[in-house]
Formats: structure tokens, sequence, C-alpha cells
């Protein structure tokens, strides 16, 4: 009688494989097949499209919970969207990164320097009022050796402001000279938020990172 985000069900063969594994949730949930996109995408594909159809290569649009293993083995992927919504990229970006999950997809840890970086957009804030969230940017090698571009944000104004930070030369050029050399690399920025939008942010870190996929 209601609808049901699941964070860690982002497909169909994800709530198959979990009502395989979980009889209650088998007589508890029904596939909708509805598929959204949340107002943060949309406005990121406004900033990220125009720069990828520049360079005359095919493109073609999908949902993250349509993605499967072939695709993701043999064409290049950008991901715009939530970090919750990674799907099968999760695994991909998580065993590269330097951050690990905290207690929710708006916790990052960082065990390099010890903090913890936690979205203040979970709950909204009163009108008027800044709040913190993160972006997260990260290109990674894939199983088949394809480059995968990582646009993404712990909520709303963090994934705006990751795709404003990856189309604009400015921002590039930073995020440019706080790497060395080239490759897979992962940066995180620090977002505040006003009445939804992205006013501020400021490139934390900039490291590169592991090129091999995981076995």
């Amino acid at each position: 009688r209601r609808l049901v985000r699941e964070f860690d069900i982002n497909s169909r063969r994800d709530l198959e494989q979990r009502m395989a594994q979980d009889p209650w949730a088998a007589e508890r949930y029904i596939d909708m097949n509805l598929g959204y996109l949340p107002t943060s995408s949309a406005q990121a594909l406004r900033e990220v499209l125009p720069v990828v159809m520049a360079s005359g290569k095919p493109v073609i649009l999908t949902l993250a919970s349509e993605l499967d293993p072939a695709t993701l083995k043999g064409t290049h992927v950008i991901y715009l969207g939530y970090l919750s919504g990674l799907g099968m990229l999760e695994d991909l970006v998580l065993s590269a990164s330097r951050y690990s999950l905290g207690g929710s997809y708006d916790e990052l840890i960082d065990p390099v320097s010890g903090q913890a970086r936690i979205s203040e957009a979970g709950v909204p804030p009163a009108p008027g009022t800044r709040y913190r969230d993160y972006a997260y940017v990260a290109l990674l090698r894939g199983p088949g050796g394809h480059g995968h571009l990582v646009i993404a944000g712990m909520r709303d104004v963090g994934l705006m402001h990751a795709a404003e930070a990856v189309a604009d030369p400015g921002q590039l050029s930073e995020l440019g000279r706080r790497l060395d050399g080239q490759g897979p690399f992962e940066a995180l920025y620090e977002v505040q938020g006003l009445n939804g939008i992205n006013v501020q942010g400021t490139l934390l870190e900039a490291t590169r990172i592991n090129p091999d996929p995981p076995g």
C-alpha cells in the first residue's frame, strides 16, 4: 500500500535475490516496475550531457537499474546519481576507494585521516538554513579495461556540485593540480546547500587510486 525505497535494492534482479533469501520479503513486497529520476540527476545531466555529446561518440542513456555485467565490461560508463544508487558499480567503487561507508550512504569514513564525512541533507533543513553535503567524483578502470566515471552526491546538492565540477574548466584545472600524473583517481568535495541549491563547493581531497579492478 506504499512505495518503499530500499538502498540495497537497485534493480529487479536485486529484488528477486532478496525474495529468494527472505521468504518474509516475498510475502510483503511486489515489484511495481517503476523507474525514477531524482530532480538533481536531471540537472546533472544538463551539465554533463553537452560535454559528452561534444566527443562525437555514440551515447546511450539508461537507468542504473538496467546496467548489466556485459555493458559494464564492454563499454565506458558515466554514472550520475546518488552514492546510494550505485548498484552494480558499488563494489567496484568501494574496492578501489580510500573511503568506506559508515552507518548509511550519508556517511563516508576516511581511514587515512580518521574523519567521518556526514551529510546534513538527510533531514530536511529549515528554509534559509545552510547545510553540508558531499560530492564524490571518481575515474575507475572496469573489469574489461574501460574507463568508468562516477559523478555522485550523498544527496541532491552534492550531486549537482559534482556535475558542475566535472563540466567546469576552472574546477577541472584545480583538480588536475591536486593530482599527480594521469590515471584513476577519486575526489571528495564539501558542498554548502541553501534551499536546495548548491551555493558553494570546496575540494577536500583528490588522490590516485588502485588502477586495477577487482578480480
